[in-house]
């Protein structure tokens, strides 16, 4: 075996010259401080990074899209099965969003509890389908939050405040467009 000098093997490396600043490609290959090996520019890594996080928040997006159809879907078939039953009360209305409560508490124990859950499935479920089947959840769940962290002020100003104006909203486009 013959041993080759470390500057002769540094010299034989395919490594391109860096050129003038304002001519230079976005992929300079440079000498580490390891001998032997190449690396990237750090503007071309942040790039490569930036590209993956565009990629996974689409997918995430596409994901909370199918989740939401998949919801409304649910809650629609749901208000026509139970059409029948209402006398008055609106009860698929009150059935969805108090089992979509119940479906985002129970999904939000299950991925609290268990840590391998992915995150863009708990993305899917609990943005995604329960946003589509209800977002009276939503709202439960983040009432919940400010009570286990004691905020109970914050609480009361946020279902008041969110039962009141969701109210008075849905009363002013009602006689807006009547």
């Amino acid at each position: 075996c013959m041993l080759v000098p470390m500057k002769s093997v540094l010299a034989s490396m395919p490594v391109r010259p860096r050129s003038h600043p304002s001519r230079q490609s976005s992929r300079t290959w440079r000498l580490p401080s390891a001998p032997g090996r190449l690396t990237m520019a750090s503007s071309q890594i942040r790039n490569s990074n930036r590209q993956i996080g565009i990629y996974r928040m689409i997918k995430d997006i596409i994901l909370v899209g199918i989740g939401s159809g998949i919801g409304g879907i649910c809650r629609y078939l749901i208000s026509l099965a139970m059409t029948q039953a209402r006398n008055g009360f609106p009860w698929g209305t009150f059935t969805i969003n108090v089992a979509g409560c119940l479906l985002i508490g129970l999904l939000w124990g299950a991925t609290s509890r268990f840590q391998n859950v992915s995150p863009s499935f708990a993305l899917f479920l609990m943005v995604g389908f329960c946003g589509g089947f209800t977002t009276f959840s939503t709202f439960s769940k983040e009432g919940l939050t400010m009570l286990q962290a004691d905020s109970y002020i914050l609480f009361s100003l946020y279902t008041i405040g969110s039962m009141m104006l969701g109210i008075m909203a849905v009363a002013l486009g009602y006689y807006t467009t009547r």
